[in-house]
């Protein structure tokens, strides 16, 4: 059974744009660490741990998404449906759009 570029090139896609949004969600934690600093007047160890906390809950999630996808490995018709694909179309269109309302409104 071979896999054919047109396949493979929609979930392709959806993988680089989440690792996109996962370096760009890194990014603007550790720029807005003054401003948190500010906000919480938290000195800046405090704010060093929380950085490190959202990193970790993060890369925490790569695992379960892995083992998730393995265990609905059976189910590849569920994961071609049209409205599944919808779904996470938006699901990825919201967060990317949410992080851009974030990095506009606290000018990070």
């Amino acid at each position: 059974m071979s896999t054919t570029i047109k396949e493979i090139r929609a979930p392709l896609f959806a993988i680089i744009i989440g690792m996109f949004m996962v370096l760009l969600n890194m990014t603007a934690m550790n720029v807005a660490i003054p401003k948190l600093m500010n906000t919480f007047q938290s000195p800046l160890s405090i704010m060093q741990w929380a950085t490190t906390g959202y990193i970790l809950a993060e890369a925490a999630i790569i695992p379960v998404a892995g083992w998730l996808t393995a265990l609905a490995a059976g189910a590849c018709s569920f994961w071609q449906s049209p409205s599944l694909q919808s779904a996470l179309f938006f699901a990825h269109s919201q967060l990317t759009l949410s992080n851009l309302y974030c990095f506009a409104y606290f000018k990070v």
